[in-house]
């Protein structure tokens, strides 16, 4: 059974780094973005997910919700759109660490995978959460 969180669908990381390797090509652009997303993911065993494609109408989730919960200003930490990314296409990775929700400390992250310059690259929706620490 799906279960959701403020809009957003718990999901396995194992899962989740399984969806990004169909995606993407293997290959050195592939490790790229493993390495990264797996940095940022940690030891957590499940992340929290919105995709409009997936999501986008469904009883579940609640896209403002999710949509309205990342920080106003992402930081891009990887964009192989100008540089030779192979055949999969262009990716993408904006994060914002550390954002304090509700006593619990989060950090955010877009993933934008498989985009050309005919087509833009779809965009998944990330919420990591982290323990506060003193």
């Amino acid at each position: 059974m799906r279960q959701f969180r403020d809009g957003f669908e718990i999901v396995k990381t194992a899962d989740t780094l399984d969806d990004i390797k169909a995606t993407i090509t293997e290959g050195p652009e592939q490790d790229r973005v493993i390495s990264i997303i797996k940095n940022i993911i940690g030891d957590r065993e499940t992340v929290e997910w919105y995709s409009y494609d997936t999501h986008s109408g469904e009883d579940g989730p609640d896209e403002f919700k999710v949509l309205e919960s990342f920080p106003d200003k992402m930081e891009t930490v990887y964009d192989s759109a100008s540089i030779d990314y192979g055949p999969s296409g262009y990716n993408s990775i904006e994060i914002a660490p550390h954002v304090t929700t509700l006593g619990k400390n989060y950090t955010y992250f877009i993933l934008s995978l498989n985009g050309s310059s005919f087509n833009s690259a779809l965009s998944d929706y990330y919420r990591v959460s982290k323990e506060l620490r003193a």
